[in-house]
């Protein structure tokens, strides 16, 4: 809907269970990681239907 509605440099972030726009620099103005071994990485594995050992 964000972009429908004319927003533009920013992404959809979830803040505190709610859906957020964030600004594109904000978000990359530093690295981020994410722990393979963290409940993020394996929520990407679970939404993608990717192996859970890739070795």
């Amino acid at each position: 809907h964000a972009a429908m509605a004319g927003r533009t440099d920013m992404v959809v972030g979830r803040r505190r269970h709610r859906f957020v726009h964030v600004p594109i620099p904000y978000v990359t103005h530093r690295p981020h990681h994410v722990s393979p071994d963290g409940d993020l990485w394996l929520s990407v594995l679970e939404s993608t239907a990717q192996p859970f050992d890739m070795r």
